[in-house]
């Protein structure tokens, strides 16, 4: 994977494609030691992204944390909805990444019966999940991303999930039509003029117990997909859920990555900001 050869990228933000890529073989944690200031981001072979930052902030073998002064409380003992939504906006890029980096085969959903476990125990909720994922990742060759959703009711938690692997499924008897909205019986789709042809078929996961399920099976681009799973992470405005922003787990391809130094003032980026760490540009490739 080469990043000079992305020619029409360098031309339209004016980035310098003979300037060399330096590798180093340290893991640096400090302003002193870190060595790059710019960092290119492959998804799928393809350069979709360059983070340019004022001064060097990045490592080779990842992002160069820059260290702070022990005396200083972290962010974490101060609550601050500014955080909480830098915290939520680096989420759901981290989780659009791996759904553009990964094939996927169902979107599904999770629910919980009530007579089986309490709703409103989060814990034991996210526990029971959490197991349960674990061992279709050991059984059945799952890889997942996700995210956790409250109800309407605020007082129970379902789960939605992209799935991939070896997915025992079974047909619900209902289908979700063109036109979109909730499934409907099969029947009453065909009555409204419907063909199969038409329809895209909701599966139930057999293997799921602890409440109600669904899988549809997953079509159009990586990118649409990552716009809607992320939703539900952007239209929350409540910390996160049990901890985590969001659930993922089995063999997931990544994001690769490259870093160099460019010159800030003359990187033109889509995106500009200031936060701690400096000033930030980034260009994105459409």
């Amino acid at each position: 994977m080469d990043v000079y050869s992305h020619k029409e990228f360098w031309l339209k933000y004016g980035i310098n494609p003979d300037l060399r890529y330096h590798d180093d073989d340290g893991h640096l944690m400090t302003k002193h030691q870190a060595l790059y200031n710019a960092r290119y981001k492959f998804i799928r072979g393809e350069l979709v992204e360059v983070m340019c930052v004022s001064s060097p902030i990045f490592n080779g073998d990842g992002y160069g944390l820059i260290a702070r002064d022990r005396s200083v409380r972290s962010r974490r003992d101060v609550p601050d909805p500014a955080n909480v939504d830098r915290a939520r906006k680096r989420a759901v890029g981290r989780l659009r990444d791996l759904i553009e980096c990964n094939d996927w085969r169902y979107f599904v959903t999770l629910t919980f019966n009530g007579d089986l476990i309490d709703r409103g125990d989060y814990n034991a909720v996210v526990r029971r999940v959490n197991t349960y994922l674990d061992n279709r990742v050991r059984r059945s060759g799952w890889k997942y991303v996700g995210v956790v959703e409250y109800h309407k009711d605020h007082r129970g938690l379902h789960f939605h999930f992209l799935v991939d692997g070896d997915v025992r499924v079974v047909d619900s008897g209902c289908v979700l039509r063109p036109v979109g909205g909730r499934p409907v019986k099969r029947s009453t789709a065909y009555r409204q003029g419907y063909v199969d042809d038409d329809l895209r078929v909701v599966y139930n996961i057999a293997d799921w117990s602890l409440g109600f399920s669904t899988a549809i099976e997953v079509y159009g681009n990586p990118r649409a997909l990552a716009r809607y799973v992320g939703k539900y992470l952007t239209k929350s405005e409540s910390d996160k859920i049990g901890g985590r922003w969001y659930y993922h787990g089995g063999r997931l391809a990544e994001p690769e990555y490259k870093y160099d130094n460019l010159d800030f003032d003359t990187f033109v980026g889509d995106v500009d900001f200031d936060t701690d760490g400096g000033r930030f540009k980034i260009a994105y490739s459409d």
